[in-house]
């Protein structure tokens, strides 16, 4: 890491005690900022365009413009989710609002939408195109097979109360890369995650493809 970067991810740090920011804000925040150092490698004929509204809702994080010379690329809607994949499940997620959101701008815009996880359980940054992860698999857990993708309830209250939820199995991330040790440490101060839910132990070696 340079030393510009290092500065700003210091500053950052700092600006993290923010009394008006809530936890859950804050940790997402961070996710994106980790996100931007490492997403150059994965799209590296894109340029990098922040949603700059951080107080109001917003459709999508990042919007990645491909190079002008390269007009054949489509633009990428980045999703950041800085979460942990669940314990007992070899999967993760996002609110289904916003999946479909993401669905009806890639048919009206002609964009396509990837979806990127800051899992400080893991210790590591996946995420795949949204094409992808939609297409239907089933994977084999302890309890018995699970049909992908999968739409549930979830299990707390948010402002608007129970959110349903759309999960996609870890294999499928077809991309990840291991998080730096003081990432994570720093991720797992700021997570609001119930004792009732370990950490998994797993590792890049559970997606599909790893970069």
């Amino acid at each position: 890491m340079n030393n510009d970067i290092q500065e700003s991810l210091e500053r950052y740090l700092v600006g993290l005690n923010e009394p008006n920011a809530t936890i859950t804000f804050r940790k997402g925040e961070y996710g994106e900022f980790i996100v931007d150092q490492i997403i150059n490698e994965w799209f590296p004929h894109h340029h990098i365009m922040k949603v700059i509204n951080r107080n109001t809702a917003h459709l999508i994080d990042r919007l990645l413009v491909p190079e002008p010379t390269l007009p054949h690329l489509k633009n990428i809607m980045l999703e950041v989710k800085t979460k942990s994949r669940r314990s007992f499940y070899k999967d993760t997620g996002v609110n289904e609002h916003n999946y479909w959101r993401l669905i009806s701008n890639q048919c009206l815009a002609g964009n396509t939408a990837f979806l990127a996880f800051v899992d400080e359980g893991m210790g590591a940054i996946y995420g795949n195109f949204l094409d992808d992860l939609r297409e239907v698999c089933e994977v084999q857990h302890p309890f018995g097979p699970v049909k992908y993708p999968l739409f549930e309830m979830g299990r707390t209250k948010g402002p608007a109360g129970k959110q349903s939820l759309v999960y996609f199995p870890i294999k499928k991330m077809g991309f990840c890369r291991k998080l730096d040790t003081k990432y994570v440490n720093r991720l797992r101060q700021l997570a609001t995650r119930n004792e009732k839910y370990p950490y998994p132990s797993a590792t890049c070696s559970d997606v599909e493809v790893s970069v």
